[in-house]
């Protein structure tokens, strides 16, 4: 039988790094198209508005 031997390196805890805002262009269908792009692109939309500045393009006469 062979023994391997391993080290295990650790770092050193650190801050946590600064999220830095984020400008965003979004071109994408979003509600009230019937689409589940729409639908997704709504949900992601809506985790990243809190920290970063989005600005949405799309095709539609009206949005939700």
């Amino acid at each position: 039988m062979r023994t391997v031997r391993f080290a295990v390196l650790v770092a050193a805890p650190t801050a946590p790094l600064a999220v830095r805002a984020v400008r965003l262009a979004v071109f994408s269908p979003i509600p009230p198209a019937p689409t589940g792009i729409a639908d997704y692109t709504a949900e992601v939309l809506a985790l990243l508005a809190p920290d970063h500045e989005i600005h949405v393009f799309h095709a539609q006469g009206a949005v939700d």
